[in-house]
């Protein structure tokens, strides 16, 4: 679910909530609170451990696995 940035009218209080946008609508309805508008989260560095290793341990990995026998579960 998403997060909403959210003020509170008569205290000027502000948090952010996670629900959905029916829930979000449902409480503005209210006329207690009022939608902050912020710039949206980026996530980035997105990949597994596995892209972010130098290849030097890549190598080591393979050589371990190439000596570990047919049963390894080693993966490279």
């Amino acid at each position: 679910m998403p997060i909403y940035s959210l003020i509170e009218k008569s205290t000027q209080k502000e948090i952010e909530i996670t629900c959905s946008f029916n829930e979000l609508e449902a409480m503005i309805a209210t006329g207690e609170w009022e939608r902050k508008l912020v710039p949206p989260k980026i996530v980035s560095g997105v990949g597994d451990v596995r892209s972010k290793v130098p290849s030097g341990f890549r190598d080591r990995l393979n050589q371990i696995k190439k000596n570990a026998g047919p049963n390894t579960t080693i993966k490279t």
